[in-house]
């Protein structure tokens, strides 16, 4: 399995990045989604943004760039981008891609909606305490709150879970792991991966180990090609799963994307 890894190179990776770009766009025209597909359209092309990003810090990449000339090297921006990719398939199939029953999705919608009014909510007090808008906003994230409390999945969770979740620290009543295991990714394998690229994003000891010029067998360029290929195999899923999710648009990737896909569906499986 790891031999097969070892052959995705830049270009695969760079057309992944073509299709799921034609994908976004072909998506835009379309008026009749479902709340879940409007969700999914519109995560997909935040990490279709983040994806590409990725490649632009890798420099056998296509999309790589230069700044004024100057040859960038900040590790900490690409994996921001990278966790944030993660993070977005993770949010993607727990909205979209697992098989809800009508309930569970109802309650899906109304936690978003109580987590993006409580945020907004608290936004608005910090920056602008006295603002006369807080009243209705206030009041539209209690009528909501209110909704979500009545769910029949809400009320089925246990008390703890119903506290964290009115507490408004939680849009997702599942947690990561949870998903990864829904989403067939081992947890060893994502909990590895988005410790190793918070390392990189904070100022950490780690961070610093890993950037020691007097340590001649540390490579800085692998080091940037073991995110963009971290973040090569995490997109794989994403287009995967997207395209199930609009199965009756037909889309068809090439060959050897199809391939690749597989290949990443076993590592995360295995890893």
């Amino acid at each position: 399995m790891h031999n097969d890894i070892d052959v995705l190179n830049q270009e695969i990776a760079d057309e992944i990045a073509g299709n799921a770009i034609k994908i976004s766009n072909a998506l835009a025209g379309i008026k009749d989604f479902s709340w879940q597909e409007f969700q999914a359209s519109i995560i997909f092309s935040r990490i279709c943004l983040n994806y590409l990003s990725v490649m632009r810090y890798s420099i056998t990449s296509r999309y790589y760039q230069t700044i004024a000339g100057l040859e960038i090297r900040d590790i900490s921006t690409q994996a921001v981008l990278a966790r944030g990719l993660i993070e977005g398939y993770l949010t993607l199939f727990y909205f979209t891609l697992t098989k809800d029953e009508k309930v569970e999705i109802e309650f899906k919608k109304l936690l978003w909606k109580y987590h993006k009014e409580s945020e907004r909510f608290k936004i608005l007090k910090l920056i602008y305490p006295d603002s006369k808008n807080l009243p209705q906003i206030l009041k539209y994230r209690e009528q909501t709150r209110k909704r979500l409390m009545e769910s029949r999945f809400f009320q089925s969770l246990n008390n703890g879970l119903q506290k964290k979740l009115l507490a408004k620290d939680k849009s997702k009543h599942l947690s990561n792991v949870e998903i990864c295991k829904l989403a067939n990714i081992h947890c060893d394998y994502y909990r590895s991966t988005y410790k190793q690229l918070s390392n990189f994003v904070h100022y950490s000891p780690y961070l610093n180990d890993q950037f020691d010029v007097t340590n001649n067998e540390i490579d800085e360029t692998e080091l940037f090609s073991n995110i963009s290929n971290m973040s090569c195999g995490y997109m794989t899923a994403v287009l995967s799963g997207f395209r199930d999710l609009f199965s009756e648009y037909n889309y068809s990737f090439p060959d050897k994307i199809e391939r690749t896909i597989q290949i990443w569906q076993g590592v995360h499986k295995l890893n």
